[in-house]
C-alpha cells in the first residue's frame, strides 16, 4: 500500500498548495486562527502531569523561548503569513523527499513488483556499521516523481469546512 499512501501524501500537499495560492476568502488564515484558539484552550485547560516530565520539558523549551514565556511559549502561535506558508510548501516536493519504509517483510521484496512503482527489488542490501541494521537505498523513478509533482487529486480529499 506504500505507493497508494505516498500518492495520497503528494495529493494532499498539492491540495493545500492550491488552497493557499487561490485563497481569495482568507480560508487558510481562518484555519490558522482556529488552530491558534485550540492551542490556547489546550494551554488554559491542560491537566497536571508528572512534575519531572514538566521540569524536563520546561528545560528543553529554554532553548526556544525567552524565560518570561517559557511555560506558555509553545501554546502561542504568531500571525498567519501566507508567503511563509507558500515557501514551506514549495519545499515539500518529490525532489526533496526522503522516504523511509519499515516493514518486517521488506527483505522478501527481492524482485520488482509489477504493481509497485517504488519497489526496492533492484537495489542491494547494505549493513549499517554501528547497529548492523540492514537497509537499502533506491532513487525514486523519474516517472513516479513527475506523477507526484502534478497529481490528480482524489475527489474524496477536501479541506475541512470551518
Amino acid at each position: 500500500q506504500r505507493d497508494y499512501v505516498l500518492s495520497l501524501v503528494f495529493q494532499w500537499i498539492s491540495l493545500v498548495k492550491s488552497a493557499i495560492e487561490n485563497d481569495e476568502h482568507g480560508l487558510m488564515e481562518q484555519y490558522h486562527d482556529e488552530l491558534r484558539r485550540i492551542s490556547t484552550m489546550n494551554f488554559r485547560f491542560r491537566e497536571n502531569g508528572d512534575p519531572t516530565d514538566f521540569a524536563s520539558g520546561a528545560a528543553e523549551l529554554m532553548f526556544d523561548y525567552e524565560p518570561s514565556v517559557i511555560l506558555a511559549g509553545s501554546a502561542f502561535t504568531k500571525e498567519y503569513k501566507p508567503e511563509l506558508a507558500k515557501a514551506l510548501l514549495e519545499r515539500m516536493n518529490p525532489e526533496n523527499v526522503l522516504i523511509t519504509v519499515s516493514d518486517q517483510d521488506l527483505d522478501k521484496e527481492n524482485s520488482p513488483h509489477a504493481d509497485s512503482e517504488t519497489s526496492l527489488g533492484a537495489s542491494e542490501w547494505q549493513t549499517e556499521q554501528w547497529y548492523r541494521g540492514k537497509y537499502r537505498e533506491e532513487k525514486i523513478p523519474q516517472a513516479v516523481m513527475e506523477k507526484w509533482k502534478t497529481p490528480e487529486i482524489d475527489p474524496r480529499l477536501k479541506l475541512p469546512d470551518l
